[in-house]
């Protein structure tokens, strides 16, 4: 149920069981779980993203949980635009080996800075994180500025 000061609006439950809500945005975009699916409320309507739970959602509608793998192992996920992302794709291969695993996204803000949680395999510590997640455009616009920067470095050496 969303609660705006004078009318309590109820969040429809696509999957059935127990449903809650985690967080809203200033759109008025609800996110939480039903029936054990991460799921988004936006305009009356309920979207199921996934096994998992919702735990934030962004101004620009970023969404921060977890998820879990074919094998039934947790990891930390965003949601952006209907595409999950496995945190753990962003760990260096040096943070992979050390064990490090990312088990919870908690919070994330319009600029994509996740926070959350991650245990080390390894040693059984406990760890907070911060990490900032690359937009698609951040990609583009790193892979042409390398393509740039390999063709000078091409023309110089023609030169």
């Amino acid at each position: 149920t969303v609660w705006n000061g004078v009318n309590a609006t109820y969040l429809s439950n696509p999957s059935g069981g127990t449903s809650f809500a985690s967080s809203i945005n200033d759109a008025g975009q609800v996110v939480g779980t039903a029936g054990g699916y991460a799921t988004l409320w936006s305009d009356g309507a309920a979207t199921t993203l996934g096994i998992g739970q919702a735990l934030s959602i962004s101004g620009n509608g970023l969404i921060a949980g977890y998820s879990f793998t074919q094998d039934n192992n947790q990891f930390a996920a965003l949601w952006n635009n209907g595409e999950t992302i496995d945190l753990n794709s962003y760990l260096s291969d040096a943070e992979k080996s050390a064990g490090w695993l990312l088990t919870e996204a908690a919070g994330v803000n319009s600029e994509g800075y996740v926070v959350g949680k991650a245990i080390n395999m390894n040693t059984g510590a406990v760890a907070g994180f911060v990490t900032p997640v690359p937009e698609p455009e951040t990609y583009a616009l790193m892979m042409g500025g390398l393509g740039l920067v390999g063709a000078a470095v091409r023309r110089k050496k023609a030169a």
